[in-house]
């Protein structure tokens, strides 16, 4: 179970993680980097596995979003 000390780390890595993402304007959407920083620093107290699959997670949940707001956005008026 996450403790509020654990919770606190995470939202910090997730933070991080997505600042140097954007601070690599040149990658489009991170690619990648914001998951490999996220996955070494999850490592270092969590073990490898559990990075690896928060890191996947976060991605897929990303993606999955950014879908369902394509789909559910509202089409342009073009009346005069």
């Amino acid at each position: 179970m996450l403790d509020v000390e654990g919770a606190r780390f995470l939202i910090g890595v997730l933070s991080v993680s997505w600042l140097v993402a954007q601070l690599a304007f040149l990658l489009p959407g991170g690619l990648g980097l914001r998951e490999v920083r996220l996955t070494s620093m999850v490592e270092l107290r969590y073990g490898a596995a559990f990075a690896a699959a928060l890191a996947v997670g976060f991605r897929l949940a990303r993606i999955v979003f950014e879908v369902l707001a394509f789909a559910l956005r509202r089409p342009p008026s073009y009346a005069a």
